[in-house]
């Protein structure tokens, strides 16, 4: 894949985009036997496909764009995930993205299918 630069503000679908091309490497790199944390494939997909100053909030691309512009203090709750699915949480028991990646990205997948009915 050729480097990405990233715009200085990312739009929702750019982050959508990017976030699932991210967790479909983790997840393949992950059913492959890589040993790494998910945090570390994370920071490893954006190091390999990303170029320039503009690093992702927590190497993650709902989260950058929840934290750029005029959005302080609303986190979450501006969250590309939560656009498709008010009760989206990264963090959630179901699909906690650390702990339960191949969930997550299918939760991913899920807003996908959605996103396209809307």
């Amino acid at each position: 894949m050729k480097k990405i630069k990233l715009p200085s503000r990312l739009t929702l679908k750019l982050a959508r985009e990017l976030c699932l091309k991210q967790w479909r490497w983790i997840v393949k790199q992950i059913r492959a036997g890589d040993p790494r944390s998910v945090n570390d494939l994370k920071s490893a997909w954006v190091n390999d496909n990303i170029i320039g100053k503009n690093v992702p909030e927590g190497n993650c691309f709902y989260c950058e764009y929840t934290s750029q512009g005029n959005r302080d203090g609303l986190g979450c709750a501006v969250c590309p995930g939560r656009k498709i699915d008010p009760n989206f949480d990264c963090m959630g028991d179901d699909y906690y993205y650390s702990r339960e990646p191949e969930k997550f990205y299918k939760e991913l997948l899920r807003h996908k299918r959605l996103e396209k009915k809307s």
